[in-house]
């Protein structure tokens, strides 16, 4: 429980203030909707940190089905995420080709979403069943830290170093 809050509240709200903030400096436009970024993260703050009680835990049965219930919810800052980042990055696609950070970030946006699905997935009692035993829920981890996480802050650093020093890249490649 503890894990599962350290990185969908902590580190979820780091890369995603970071990609909410990025990518619309790196396209040049504004973001999409502030009022889909509040409510993406307002979401997060209500139905996150309820999540991750296994059902095999040694716990009564109401507390990791209600467990199920708030990360089944956490579907809705997921879509608030894609709607958002589908309508600011649309007809940006030679922009995103050309420019590295912004192309961290896209990933960085693309693997939150997926790891996202996948623990809703998982926190299904019907699943949990057959993936508890299996790397699925690691691997579902390493998506979001590395995935995720370390593409958006990669991103980050490739956007503020250059800008820090005040010249570009030596080799875009």
């Amino acid at each position: 429980w503890f894990v599962n809050n350290l990185g969908a509240l902590w580190l979820g709200f780091i890369g995603l203030a970071a990609i909410f903030y990025f990518v619309p400096v790196l396209l040049g436009r504004p973001l999409h909707s502030r009022y889909l970024a509040l409510m993406t993260f307002w979401s997060l703050v209500l139905f996150a940190g309820w999540g991750g009680m296994p059902h095999s835990a040694p716990l009564p049965a109401w507390i990791p089905s209600i467990s199920t219930v708030f990360t089944v919810l956490t579907v809705v800052p997921l879509i608030t995420v894609v709607m958002n980042l589908r309508q600011t990055l649309s007809g940006a696609g030679a922009r995103i080709k050309e420019g590295l950070a912004l192309r961290f970030m896209v990933v960085g946006a693309v693997a939150y979403v997926m790891a996202g699905a996948l623990a809703i997935l998982d926190s299904l009692p019907e699943v949990n069943t057959i993936t508890r035993f299996t790397l699925f829920q690691p691997g579902r981890t390493q998506l979001f830290l590395y995935g995720f996480f370390a593409f958006t802050m990669f991103g980050s650093i490739y956007a503020i170093v250059p800008k820090l020093l005040g010249r570009d890249w030596p080799s875009a490649r």
